[in-house]
């Protein structure tokens, strides 16, 4: 990785790839800015994640019968309305609709 951004420094931008268990090693964005990378992507960790949150939700429902023992790994009602811009979304419903 060293070797790329020293061969092709002042030359182009050097982009790294990070796939979290794939085959490029991932230091953290620091040491990639340090060997010259002038960006890092991360194109699939947030899917992996919520494939594992999926996964142990699914999990504790099979086994328990309900998730009362996922609570404690779930986003709130609130705050995913929030992040989801549920909000902001209404108010465009509510301003677009047509008058009756």
């Amino acid at each position: 990785m060293r070797r790329i951004c020293d061969a092709f420094r002042g030359t182009v931008p050097i982009l790294s790839n990070q796939v979290e268990g794939g085959r490029t090693p991932t230091p953290g964005v620091g040491v990639l800015q340090d060997m010259g990378y002038a960006l890092a992507i991360f194109p699939v960790g947030t899917a992996f994640a919520a494939a594992k949150g999926m996964r142990d939700y699914l999990e504790v429902l099979a086994t328990a019968g309900d998730t009362r023992g996922a609570l404690g790994n779930l986003i709130q009602f609130e705050e995913f309305t929030a992040l989801i811009g549920l909000g902001e979304h209404t108010e465009l419903e509510r301003r677009y609709q047509p008058e009756q």
